[in-house]
């Protein structure tokens, strides 16, 4: 239960990070940040999951 427990503090905790530091940045920039902050969970998911990740850059 305690390991649960932590898991879900460190969770809230993240979130509340993210929260405080999106109120320091303009507001056009949130966007950007939010959609980073998701693309970036996704790849750890795949990643966890064993996927291989490469990204092409535009030439």
């Amino acid at each position: 239960m305690a390991e649960i427990r932590n898991a879900r503090n460190k969770k809230r905790q993240t979130r509340r990070e993210i929260r405080s530091m999106l109120t320091n940045v303009k507001t056009a920039d949130r966007v950007f940040i939010k959609e980073n902050i998701r693309e970036a969970e996704r790849y750890k998911k795949l990643v966890k999951k064993g996927v291989l990740i490469s990204k092409l850059e535009p030439d």
